[in-house]
């Protein structure tokens, strides 16, 4: 057996690693958001915003640190799956409002703005390598 093998595997299991620490701390920023209710009463809705903000800089960091170190291929796939999963539970958590107030659709859409106004910067970037 050769020392490269090793290596891989070493290589394979930090970036497993670093996956799921990034998902997990954009989990746990999103708890924070507590699926968007109660958005109408000012410090929820800047609770969420707080915590979109935490989970938006938790992806970007990563997401730039896979696009830089990593080979293109592998290093586009795996910062799109992570934004992915970003989206998806920002998306699931507002569709899953039943009924909402004026107010909160209001908060709602300022805080959905700020959660994928990085999505533009990302996606320039990763047109750009």
């Amino acid at each position: 057996m050769s020392i490269v093998s090793p290596l891989i595997f070493a290589g394979d299991a930090a970036l497993v690693d670093l996956m799921e620490r990034a998902e997990s701390e954009i989990d746990e920023a999103l708890d924070a958001a507590d699926g968007f209710h109660n958005l109408g009463d000012h410090e929820p809705a800047a609770a969420a915003t707080r915590a979109v903000r935490r989970a938006r800089h938790a992806l970007g960091r990563t997401a730039g640190a896979l696009l830089r170190l990593l080979p293109a291929p592998l290093g586009l796939r795996r910062a799109t799956e992570l934004a992915e999963r970003y989206a998806k539970r920002v998306a699931a958590d507002a569709l899953a409002l039943d009924d909402i107030s004026m107010d909160e659709a209001e908060a709602l859409r300022a805080i959905l703005t700020e959660a994928f106004a990085t999505a533009t910067s990302l996606l320039y970037f990763i047109l750009n390598l």
